[in-house]
């Protein structure tokens, strides 16, 4: 076969196995299977088998990477037989996380497939690869390289296998979004208002520095957000403590909880982006009562769940009241100004 014609059958074939990959890919953003869940899953089982499949992604990359390493490449038989391990690898993998039971958590569904998708991304651009070497756009192979070791990084990240540790992960993120909110709320109001030569935030800078009475509302604000930070640190404690992964009730109100405390990141975000042009006192009180009202129903929540005990009476009382004191107080402080 002319060398011409070898390059656009393996051109071909690359193409197709790229395609088939972003279908993949899509249908497992899209839609969730319509399985039956099996009545004898066994979690440990389940996992292991996710770990082989995994291996053998590693396996067949490797061995497609290293075909395509050096000149003269593969006939177009045993490039298309290479080609045909690797997709059987991807297909498995697809099975086995369309077969994880959505009664072990949404939340835990959500990470998975977050690292299935990763896989799929790393395969696709790998693929990508391989095609840029036949035709000749890849002549040192970095590329194939870079995404060779792409794909076994995806395959080596560290599974988290039960919804307890995924709700643990995102009360952790949520953690620090808003330990990093709080730092910034509290720098500006160290600087008073006045943004330094080094400010990142050209967009909207203030256009002052800030009254007192600015300060002071300012200074209430971020002891809202302090409380929600230490909401969201009991709240991870917690589930650390009495998370219960046996039980579907237990899943569930795992699954509740990250729900809850989903859209934390954003109200707190809402609140500290006030303090970036003149301060709007009406916003930032209806920021404050927006915050407010998530941290009492998050506490409400644990209040009510089992993941409290009647000895976490005491903190869940204290945070109450701390978040009650900190938005009267700032609906003090706002009022001589409306």
């Amino acid at each position: 076969m002319a060398s011409d014609d070898l390059v656009t059958k393996q051109t071909d074939i690359f193409k197709n196995l790229q395609e088939n990959i972003g279908l993949v890919s899509l249908q497992i953003k899209d839609g969730e299977s319509k399985r039956e869940e099996p009545s004898d899953f066994n979690r440990d089982q389940y996992w292991n088998n996710v770990a082989a499949i995994f291996k053998v992604l590693s396996m067949e990359t490797t061995k497609l990477s290293l075909a395509f390493s050096k000149k003269p490449f593969p006939s177009n038989k045993n490039t298309e037989a290479l080609v045909h391990e690797l997709e059987k690898s991807m297909l498995a993998l697809v099975s086995i996380y369309y077969s994880l039971p959505i009664s072990q958590g949404k939340t835990l569904r959500c990470q998975f497939q977050q690292t299935v998708l990763q896989i799929l991304e790393s395969l696709e651009r790998f693929v990508s690869s391989l095609s840029d070497c036949v035709n000749s756009l890849n002549t040192n192979g970095d590329q194939r390289i870079q995404w060779t070791g792409g794909v076994w990084d995806a395959v080596s990240l560290e599974l988290l296998k039960d919804n307890k540790e995924c709700a643990s992960k995102c009360l952790k993120e949520t953690f620090e979004l808003v330990t990093d909110a709080l730092e910034e709320l509290d720098q500006a109001i160290l600087n008073e208002g006045v943004e330094d030569e080094f400010s990142l935030n050209v967009e909207t800078p203030s256009t002052q520095p800030w009254s007192e009475q600015d300060i002071t509302v300012l200074k209430t604000s971020s002891g809202l957000v302090k409380t929600m930070k230490n909401v969201i640190k009991k709240a991870q404690e917690s589930v650390e403590k009495h998370g219960d992964t046996e039980s579907r009730e237990g899943i569930a109100t795992l699954d509740e909880l990250v729900t809850l405390t989903s859209e934390v990141s954003r109200v707190v975000d809402d609140l500290v982006s006030g303090i970036y042009a003149e301060v709007n006192y009406e916003t930032f009180t209806n920021n404050g009562e927006i915050l407010s009202e998530l941290i009492r129903n998050i506490l409400k929540f644990l209040r009510d769940s089992n993941l409290t005990q009647n000895e976490d009476s005491k903190w869940l009382d204290f945070l109450t009241h701390a978040c009650s004191h900190n938005l009267e107080k700032l609906k003090e402080n706002v009022l001589p100004k409306l």
